[in-house]
């Protein structure tokens, strides 16, 4: 189960490092962390967590405390939608049992390839159980809202 936290926060100087203190104090490890700004002076943060019980309702009380939160929101699989970069390094031959549809070769180097994949996290996690991987590197959730927004 991944739990993903998107919080909109004022951009200032010290808000990630707070945002994973807030974590750490409570003993929360944290899965993956992205962060972009959204508009000027605004910057969306995405935390997860991987199969981590994690109180609402205590962490809604902690996160009214920071003045610099405009807003957050508990993210579901089932209300947004969920994806994760994956840039692998693998041989040539063992580029076909990678089991994601979308899947690019970005650099052939020979019987090595360098291939960038884009998928539901438990997707890549499933992908990386298939091939050997040679290096890789994660982006972390990413999630926008499914639907319309008004």
């Amino acid at each position: 189960m991944i739990t993903i936290l998107t919080l909109h926060v004022y951009n200032t100087p010290g808000v990630l490092d707070r945002v994973a203190g807030l974590f750490r104090h409570n003993g929360w490890n944290i899965e993956s962390i992205s962060a972009g700004v959204i508009q000027e002076g605004a910057t969306s943060i995405h935390v997860s967590f991987k199969n981590q019980y994690i109180d609402m309702r205590y962490l809604a009380k902690q996160i009214a405390k920071m003045d610099f939160v405009q807003s957050w929101e508990e993210c579901t699989a089932s209300t947004h939608f969920i994806r994760e970069l994956l840039l692998i390094r693998i041989l040539k031959k063992d580029y076909s049992a990678l089991p994601l549809s979308q899947k690019n070769i970005i650099s052939d180097e020979g019987e090595v390839v360098l291939v960038e994949c884009i998928a539901a996290p438990g997707e890549i996690d499933e992908a990386l159980q298939s091939v050997k991987a040679l290096e890789c590197a994660r982006s972390g959730g990413t999630i926008i809202t499914k639907g319309v927004v008004t």
